[in-house]
């Protein structure tokens, strides 16, 4: 049909370079096929594309009739949706037909709150309701557009699963996401914060070799919509492709693997990573304290598996009611500071699931385990930032870096802060410590290591000290009132 259609506006019979080919996509496959023409003399890009639109594929054969047909059953603004998008100069051009698209429409608040009430069902609903503001007083209307072939012999039941497939890109941008208290199961949980932390972080690239016990991070990496997956059966492959972006890119890949042997083959991968000085993130999923060394096939040492070879390993217990969201955090966060940081290099995340590894419904806490993420879950920060090295807190106008604004403006909207001093060796930085607690009101807790409690002794700035947080928290009533919204930790390394 558009080799016809090319037909008209070419002076010469039009080539077909190629036949029909498959184009795979992240959930959607192509047809797709390849021509060739010359144009005739004075025939314009404008003539061009006024003899290819609307395509077959989105208008019918034939045409004629399939125009008098969408006329009457679409009487609504389809807005770019089968409409030529692209660009022309003096020598060239390029087009493409958007097939799939959105469109919002500015309207009266009660006319939205009106299209919103007529909806016949959710899933309408959930396609077509107001989700912003457009403008003072006025809501803005998404208008969702995807479409099929119709044929004879084609299933309907095929056509709607084939149609909801090319709009679930679109869907999860504006559908708002499960909340985190009604995940499947602490699995699930456990996996989603920490794919959600790492694309905070900046890590958007998961090299995935699929495997049952890694059944949660792949998921959880599939369903994040910043998240960009790559799978592969080969994990030594996978892991040299993961260490060639992040060569490239600057920053971490992600590597997520089953557990056992399936491990062990990124060592080669891992090993140039850290020779090389390249930041690699591992993610390796692994069986809980009471399924290792008895026997079973895959039973298979793996905490430190790459011990001499990583900048740092840990080794996460399995997800529970006893392990709080907030360590998790925290693990991924240190886990990319220590790839990122000088000398960058690869780490490795050991992670231990239970059953069931699938995302079956089973009951478990939310209250305990997602204590303290109130914040987080309203903001799109990390849960931790790492301030860098003291050489780079400066910008070339002699301002404080974004990082550092970023603390700041943590610290005025706090309502409850605390400052933990960790180890230093410089009188300088236990002074400015000090001085930092006794500008904010804030208590200060001191590791014997900071130096502080020693220097407190001989400040005027120390009356925030709290030297021994260990004994107050065993009464229960400090304990319950010293639950900090912020925490800036301070520690200084003696190479800096």
């Amino acid at each position: 049909m558009s080799q016809s259609a090319l037909g008209d506006v070419c002076a010469e019979p039009v080539l077909l370079e190629m036949e029909k080919a498959v184009l795979k996509q992240a959930t959607v496959q192509h047809l797709y096929s390849q021509m060739s023409g010359r144009l005739k003399p004075g025939c314009t890009e404008a003539a061009l594309m006024a003899a290819l639109h609307p395509t077959p594929a989105v208008c019918g054969q034939p045409q004629g009739l399939a125009k008098q047909m969408i006329t009457a059953q679409e009487p609504f603004d389809r807005g770019l949706y089968a409409g030529p998008v692209g660009w022309m100069n003096g020598t060239s051009s390029e087009f493409v037909v958007a097939i799939r698209s959105a469109l919002v429409q500015p309207v009266a608040r009660t006319e939205a709150t009106e299209a919103v009430t007529e909806a016949v069902t959710e899933e309408t609903a959930e396609a077509t309701t107001a989700t912003g503001a457009v403008g003072k007083d006025r809501w803005g209307r998404l208008l969702l557009y995807a479409g099929v072939g119709l044929v004879p012999g084609a299933s309907p039941h095929a056509e709607w699963h084939e149609l909801n497939l090319k709009i679930k890109p679109f869907r999860a941008l504006v559908s708002p996401p499960v909340p985190l208290a009604q995940e499947a199961n602490v699995n699930a949980l456990a996996a989603r914060l920490m794919v959600e932390e790492l694309t905070r972080l900046g890590l958007t690239y998961f090299c995935i070799a699929p495997g049952s016990r890694s059944s949660a991070l792949a998921a959880a990496a599939g369903a994040n919509t910043l998240a960009r997956t790559v799978p592969c059966l080969d994990e030594r492959a996978l892991a040299f492709h993961a260490l060639g972006y992040a060569r490239a890119a600057g920053r971490p890949a992600v590597v997520i693997t089953s557990s056992g042997t399936a491990v062990f083959n990124l060592h080669p991968a891992v090993v140039e990573a850290s020779q090389a000085g390249v930041p690699l993130l591992l993610l390796t999923a692994d069986r809980p304290p009471e399924l290792r060394d008895n026997g079973s096939n895959q039973t298979v040492d793996q905490v430190k598996a790459f011990e001499g070879a990583v900048r740092w390993q840990v080794d996460l217990p399995a997800p529970s009611a006893e392990v709080p969201a907030r360590y998790i955090l925290t693990s991924i966060d240190h886990a990319v500071h220590a790839s990122m940081a000088s000398p960058p290099g690869p780490v490795h995340v050991n992670c231990m699931f239970r059953d069931p590894l699938a995302p079956t419904p089973t009951p478990w806490s939310a209250a305990p385990t997602l204590q303290g993420l109130d914040q987080w879950q309203l903001s799109a920060e990390p849960f931790t930032t790492h301030i860098p090295q003291a050489a780079g807190l400066y910008n070339a106008d002699g301002g404080y870096a974004s990082v550092v604004g970023r603390v700041a403006t943590l610290a005025q909207d706090a309502q409850r802060g605390m400052i933990v001093a960790g180890g230093m060796s410089s009188h300088g930085d236990m002074l400015a410590v000090m001085i930092l607690s006794h500008h904010l009101g804030w208590p200060l807790v001191a590791d014997p290591l900071s130096g502080v409690r020693l220097r407190a002794s001989m400040n005027a700035h120390s009356g925030y000290l709290v030297p021994f947080m260990d004994q107050v928290l065993l009464a229960p009533s400090a304990a319950a009132e010293l639950r900090p919204d912020v925490v800036i930790q301070v520690r200084v390394d003696s190479a800096t």
